[in-house]
């Protein structure tokens, strides 16, 4: 380590040169590259995801309409279920990026678009709704055999509602 003695000129600051001035740009340059680098992968990952999500929806549709046992639509309705529990924490997680601004809109909205947002939104609420009333469906079917369990029937009106359950639990046959 050198010393400086009273009366020569100190070297010039290396931070205030020309040299400093342009690499800081650059690096800054660098910051906004890699951020907008990140932005625009995001997404087409997330517009991937979107039609591999539309493509889910249809199959899962398509499926619950074809389920023929209670057994297969609750299985189908358990996936359906989880993939709303994700969704909903995906868009918890995007949440707090609605309030950055990215190219004159909200960046979330950016990334995703605000249909599509919408849309998974409206997903997301409408799988709780369901499964709220598929919740109250099995709630009512348990009081009805509790309340059709302590009355005594008849052997004709036994007879009748064994029949009317098995039309009601037999698998539909497909029409031509």
């Amino acid at each position: 380590m050198g010393s400086v003695a009273y009366g020569q000129p100190l070297p010039l600051d290396p931070t205030s040169s020309s040299s400093f001035r342009l690499f800081r740009l650059f690096e800054r340059l660098l910051v906004w590259a890699r951020i907008r680098f990140v932005i625009e992968m995001a997404r087409l990952f997330f517009l991937g995801f979107y039609e591999d999500f539309r493509r889910f929806l249809v199959g899962l549709e398509r499926e619950l309409d074809r389920s023929e046992t209670e057994a297969q639509y609750k299985l189908l309705w358990a996936i359906k279920a989880e993939a709303s529990e994700k969704m909903d924490v995906l868009l918890d997680h995007l949440g707090p990026l609605e309030h950055y601004r990215y190219k004159g809109q909200g960046l979330v909205e950016y990334l995703i678009g605000a249909q599509r947002l919408q849309e998974l939104r409206l997903f997301v609420k409408a799988t709780k709704l369901e499964g709220e009333a598929e919740g109250l469906i099995d709630g009512t079917k348990v009081a009805f055999v509790t309340s059709l369990a302590q009355r005594q029937l008849t052997e004709s009106q036994r007879i009748a509602m064994l029949e009317k359950y098995r039309e009601l639990v037999e698998p539909l046959e497909p029409t031509p």
